[in-house]
């Protein structure tokens, strides 16, 4: 069993997905590399997708809540539209504030988690 754990960051009030903001365009990257892995071994399979979103202290609660779910869902509707992948099978949740880093802007992610087996 295999877990792939990616993070992408957002700009401030923000849920575009920047490929060439801060790590992203590595970040996607390995994305890709571990799906198309996946995708390309008939002996390994997805067992669960889960995205969580993060907004940075910046705002209000409930902005950043909102925020926070966006963000995440931006990352499930890359995974489907771009990898084919069925969205019952991504789980994609926002949670607020992050505290993960001393910088704000650091918490402004999605982290993006594949298992495989």
């Amino acid at each position: 069993s295999d877990v792939y754990k990616r993070q992408l960051q957002f700009r401030q009030d923000s849920y575009r997905i920047l490929p060439g903001y801060k790590d992203n365009r590595s970040e996607l990257d390995t994305v890709s590399n571990s799906i198309q892995l996946v995708k390309d071994n008939e002996d390994v399979t997805i067992t669960g997708i889960f995205i969580t979103g993060y907004a940075s202290p910046e705002g209000s609660e409930e902005l950043n809540e909102r925020i926070a779910r966006q963000r995440a869902e931006a990352v499930q509707k890359m995974l489907v539209n771009k990898y084919g992948i069925s969205k019952e099978r991504i789980v994609a949740e926002g949670q607020g504030i992050g505290y993960m880093f001393e910088e704000p802007d650091w918490n402004r992610v999605s982290i993006c988690t594949i298992n495989s087996k």
